[in-house]
């Protein structure tokens, strides 16, 4: 595929261009130089995609400033809308990890670590959205996942990606969404690394099963409501229900 992407922003003629199988309305490539630099390139569409791109660029770079392993972006206008342009990271996606309860272990840690990291980067000066709602709310990822984190060679962490859905709320949401995404999607992965993943996030003792599940239904809750059509607020619904059903510690139903 020819991308709008001229060469003085490149720097370089393009050699290849592939579409990246995940990621959001697959909107991001991976884009070979002929420098031999390889970059990952988002399209941001749509009359809000200028102020989208501002604000992921800004979530971004302050990520980065706090010594989060999160690229710094280069924001492109073209005809399509605005590219976000990044240094392309080597790496297999966190839900990879998933596979072996040793290795899911292994990634909880490390993505417990981050959660307690990330609650922590100051937002002043941010303008995040709130949801209309007051409180002391911190800065959240919006999709805290194995799949939005890849991990190197020697099993660190190596970037945090798709902050697309970064925004300001109660400090402990990525910890339930995490808990959800993987005991979701990873039933088996979750019942061996849940308790590594809470004690790295550093709520262990202080935020009950309960509190944290109630969070993420919550969270299930919004997606369904803010979903762009029906069958997705459908799909989203049946999680939300099927949800309600586990059981969890300290309440009668345990996560």
């Amino acid at each position: 595929m020819e991308l709008d992407l001229p060469l003085h922003v490149l720097g370089s003629p393009i050699r290849a261009t592939t579409e990246v199988a995940f990621g959001d309305n697959r909107s991001t490539y991976r884009i070979e130089l002929d420098d031999d630099r390889v970059l990952a390139a988002r399209i941001l569409a749509g009359p809000e995609a200028a102020a989208d791109a501002a604000r992921i660029a800004t979530v971004m770079a302050r990520l980065a400033d706090a010594g989060l392993p999160v690229p710094t972006p280069n924001l492109v206008e073209a005809t399509g809308g605005v590219w976000l342009l990044t240094p392309w990271v080597p790496g297999r996606p966190g839900a990879a990890w998933m596979d072996t309860p040793a290795r899911a272990r292994h990634l909880a840690e490390r993505m417990g670590r981050l959660a307690h990291r990330l609650r922590a980067v100051d937002v002043a000066g941010i303008h995040l959205d709130a949801g209309g709602r007051s409180g002391a709310f911190v800065l959240q990822h919006g999709d805290f996942a194995p799949i939005n984190v890849i991990v190197d060679a020697d099993g660190e962490i190596a970037a945090v990606l798709d902050l697309e859905h970064a925004r300001l709320g109660p400090p402990h949401t990525d910890v339930a969404w995490w808990g959800w995404v993987v005991r979701h999607h990873h039933p088996e992965a979750w019942a061996a690394a849940w308790p590594t993943f809470r004690a790295a996030a550093g709520v262990e003792a202080e935020v009950p099963d309960a509190e944290l599940h109630a969070l993420a239904l919550l969270e299930l809750a919004r997606r369904a409501s803010s979903a762009v059509n029906d069958r997705a607020r459908q799909r989203w619904v049946d999680r939300l229900v099927d949800a309600e059903t586990w059981v969890v510690a300290g309440s009668g139903q345990a996560m």
